[in-house]
């Protein structure tokens, strides 16, 4: 793996502009896979940025698809529509 350091490519320049321009190009080419999105609250200083596909989760495309399909799945989970009653589902499970 190589060192791309600023000392080591004599690159001067700084971290985050470096970051910004590949930011920038993964956009451009349509990598990177998501987007950043702010917050929810009204917080604007703890934005995280969302990495990924939104539709698949970064899922292997068979696990995804048995996911989907299954009855368990189809029935009761889809009917739960917040975080809270997944975690309940998982927790009070018989």
């Amino acid at each position: 793996m190589a060192n791309n350091s600023p000392a080591l490519t004599g690159n001067s320049q700084p971290q985050h502009q470096a970051a910004a321009a590949v930011t920038q190009q993964q956009q451009q080419c349509g990598g990177g896979g998501g987007a950043t999105k702010p917050a929810v609250s009204g917080k604007q200083g703890n934005v995280l940025p969302l990495w990924g596909n939104e539709k698949t989760m970064n899922l292997n495309p068979m696990i995804l698809t048995n996911i989907l399909s299954s009855p368990y799945f189809k029935v009761q989970l889809y009917e739960l529509k917040t975080y809270h009653e997944v975690v309940d589902e998982i927790y009070f499970k018989d």
